[in-house]
């Protein structure tokens, strides 16, 4: 399935903070305290607005949904560090997008597609791919070699990449791969204006849940997203450029720009409880 690739407009900066000066000397103590009551604000604000990830502040699910689709985003030239992945967006050019890759046209279409990701997703085709080769592999040597020998070169390749996840997954194969598929859409639904802002980060937390249930660090995690997507892509691992080895020259990026006191890939989300909006939750919208 095609991946969606919309642009990430260019921005002029705006609002910068500064130092501001008092123009009126103090004449009194309440004056000056005053003054530097205004200055620690002003110094929050500007550094809210630098830590600002376009999600509730309360809650932890937009740091899940950002750090699931920010290989994706990344490579598609947008910001993981901004939930949706792009700060101006042009809502009917994303469901133009929408609609050429995954066939998705409105708010119930997107929600089918998300469903169809939470629930069973590429990984279940996986699943029944890597049964046919444990089933292979206990026929006489000549009879495997003779199946596999009427596999098209595309089909051999497929096989032995879902050999390879098998290998290393075994029946986790595919699944943050699928998570991350389902992170990306639901952030897409928001800048397309399918899904609220609310709605967009409520959405994450089954995701989410899935996740901290079958991984233990955003490292494991983000090497299956990898190993999906060199399935998805057709791309193996051990070629010296392609599909894959641009997804990882991505993910290696994005942990060298890290920031330690606000790291995108933050281990602390696996031992934190998740942290739901107040007052809304997945189940009340996606069905």
């Amino acid at each position: 399935m095609p991946r969606p690739a919309p642009g990430l407009p260019a921005q002029k900066a705006q609002g910068r903070c500064s130092k501001v000066k008092p123009t009126v000397r103090p004449r009194s103590l309440a004056a000056l305290m005053l003054v530097l009551a205004l200055l620690a604000a002003l110094a929050v604000a500007c550094g809210q607005r630098k830590t600002d990830h376009n999600e509730d502040k309360k809650a932890n699910l937009g740091a899940w949904g950002r750090a699931l689709s920010a290989i994706a985003v990344a490579d598609e030239g947008g910001d993981p560090s901004w939930f949706g992945g792009q700060r101006k967006a042009d809502a009917e050019a994303v469901l133009a997008q929408l609609s050429a890759d995954w066939a998705v046209t409105d708010r119930a279409s997107l929600i089918r597609s998300m469903n169809f990701y939470l629930r069973s997703g590429d990984r279940e085709e996986y699943l029944y791919d890597s049964d046919v080769l444990a089933r292979l592999q206990q026929l006489p040597e000549e009879e495997r070699e003779q199946q596999l020998a009427g596999l098209s070169e595309e089909g051999a390749l497929h096989y032995e990449l879902v050999a390879y996840c098998a290998e290393r997954w075994n029946g986790r194969g595919l699944l943050a791969w699928d998570m991350a598929q389902y992170a990306q859409l639901a952030q897409l639904g928001y800048l397309a204006r399918l899904l609220s802002h609310e709605e967009a980060q409520a959405a994450i937390e089954p995701a989410a849940a899935i996740v901290r249930q079958y991984f233990t660090g955003w490292e494991e995690v983000c090497q299956n997203i990898l190993d999906g997507y060199a399935l998805h892509s057709l791309s193996s691992p051990e070629q010296s450029d392609g599909a894959y080895q641009r997804w990882a020259a991505a993910y290696s990026a994005l942990l060298e720009a890290e920031d330690p006191k606000a790291p995108l890939f933050d281990d602390g989300l696996f031992e934190a409880d998740l942290l739901p909006l107040e007052g809304l939750s997945s189940s009340d919208f996606m069905k």
